[in-house]
């Protein structure tokens, strides 16, 4: 799927074993990529929050995340690692939510 946008047809059921995903959210797709892990699968995902509208791109609430949304998504794995607030890198400010989890069945 490099370069191409995901698709929801794409995502096989029960075939990855690590899914990665950065700097983009399509809600609709989640569930699709929680079955398309196998048992014992992880995911390590993470994109940007609510309030990252108030320093920047990106700012359309619809490819933002609301507060603890991540974490609800994911509800249903084992949830490894979480962080979730304002970060800095050099002079760079975001405000992201992170998760890695693991599908235990």
């Amino acid at each position: 799927m490099a370069g191409s946008r995901p698709r929801a047809d794409r995502f096989a059921e029960a075939c990855y074993d690590l899914v990665l995903n950065f700097n983009y959210l399509q809600r609709s797709l989640i569930p699709r990529i929680k079955e398309s892990l196998k048992a014992g699968g992880h995911i390590i995902f993470e994109t940007y929050l609510i309030d990252q509208r108030t320093v920047g791109h990106p700012s359309n609430p619809a490819y933002l995340l609301g507060h603890n949304e991540l974490l609800e998504f994911f509800r249903d794995l084992r949830v490894l690692w979480y962080r979730e607030g304002k970060f800095t890198e050099g002079d760079e400010v975001s405000y992201r939510a992170g998760i890695f989890a693991q599908k235990v069945r």
